[in-house]
């Protein structure tokens, strides 16, 4: 794969563990960081820049630009990059007004440029590997059960809400499992911090066909949590934790008949985090392809679509 020429826009937690990733696997030309942070680096081939317009980003030969920064910030720059045919992959929230999010995607397409959105979840080989090889063999799926939680309210500077931020991982997992689904009810509560359009405790009602599918997030759990279980007419998948945390796991079990504890069929334990970095391998394969798929960016669209059909749900409820 011929290395590229990355644009790393905002050096916090994300934008950090990007560089890093690009550094670890050499997979990068040149490297360009636009932030205010001062970076030590003994890496060739990484510079600062402390300029972003046409002028400047016309002379870098860019292949991708990360956009690590908040979303208030994130519309006027991918708007720039986009127009400027270059590919860009933002954080989730991409935005914080949908009608910025499809403003952007239809630019992509006319420029037949990819507009990534940072699921990391999607990469996740414990996802994956529920979507790829067991979900199939426990039956009729009848109900899915999600939690990611956290205790970071207070710590939370970025006024992006716990949907936002943490809601928006579950909805992306559901989209990749069972692809379309219909938001029944939303309920999202603010306790702590008083921002507009905020909050830091969510239930989400989703339903597909038979399939009942409850999602928990939260900003004030106080111990970070993550739970999913699918249940079938055969049997049984259930993770806990997180590769981040080092406590991941995944069981998969066959239904007793015609009752009684199930068997456990697979255990399997995962201590490291490679979602970030088979993510970004991913977008750098896609970019190395001669044709655009403008199918990659509709899976984003379709995504926050989503997303934005279960928040118009508490918004109706707050009407009543």
């Amino acid at each position: 794969m011929k290395k590229k020429n990355i644009l790393i826009i905002g050096l916090g937690n994300i934008g950090s563990k990007r560089l890093n990733i690009l550094i670890k696997n050499k997979i990068y030309n040149k490297i360009y960081i636009f932030d205010k942070i001062k970076l030590k680096t003994k890496e060739k081939n990484i510079s600062i820049i402390n300029k972003l317009n046409k002028k400047n980003l016309d002379k870098l030969n860019l292949d991708l630009a990360i956009l690590s920064v908040n979303p208030l910030f994130s519309f006027k720059y991918a708007k720039l990059l986009l127009e400027m045919r270059i590919n860009v992959l933002v954080e989730k929230p991409p935005f914080f007004k949908f009608k910025h999010y499809k403003e952007l995607y239809n630019l992509s397409l006319k420029k037949k440029k990819y507009l990534f959105v940072g699921f990391n979840f999607l990469h996740d080989p414990v996802i994956q590997l529920i979507k790829k090889k067991y979900i199939k063999n426990i039956g009729k799926i009848y109900k899915i059960e999600m939690s990611y939680l956290y205790g970071t309210s207070l710590s939370n500077i970025n006024k992006v809400g716990s949907f936002m931020d943490v809601g928006l991982h579950l909805i992306s997992v559901i989209n990749y499992l069972l692809k379309d689904f219909k938001a029944i009810h939303t309920y999202l509560d603010v306790y702590e911090k008083k921002y507009s359009n905020y909050d830091e405790d969510g239930i989400v009602i989703l339903k597909k066909g038979k399939i009942n599918i409850n999602l928990n997030f939260s900003l004030i759990n106080w111990i970070n949590k993550f739970y999913f279980k699918v249940v079938g007419s055969k049997g049984m998948i259930e993770s806990t934790g997180l590769g981040k945390w080092k406590n991941q796991k995944l069981k998969v079990y066959k239904r007793i008949l015609p009752s009684g504890y199930p068997k456990l069929l697979i255990s399997n334990y995962f201590k490291k985090d490679v979602s970030f970095e088979r993510e970004i391998l991913f977008i750098l394969k896609k970019i190395n392809k001669k044709s655009f798929d403008k199918k990659e960016n509709q899976k984003y669209l379709q995504i926050l679509n989503q997303s934005y059909s279960v928040l118009k749900k508490q918004k109706k409820k707050k009407k009543n």
